[in-house]
């Protein structure tokens, strides 16, 4: 599953999606909701890079 966000309403929902599902615990996640999360957060960073311009230094490519 890719997930591509395409406008700063996008995107916003979408780091409020992450912090929803963050805030559930990682124990707590189901493999879905792990998956779901990993997609988003891709998405969310690759937004930042391209649209924000932030950088992720930690992030290796």
């Amino acid at each position: 599953m890719k997930k591509e966000i395409k406008s700063k309403k996008e995107y916003h929902e979408n780091k409020v999606a992450i912090y929803n599902l963050m805030n559930k615990g990682e124990k707590n996640l189901t493999k879905t909701e792990l998956k779901i999360l990993t997609t988003m957060s891709i998405a969310a960073e690759n937004y930042e890079e391209t649209v924000v311009g932030l950088n992720h230094p930690y992030q290796t490519k």
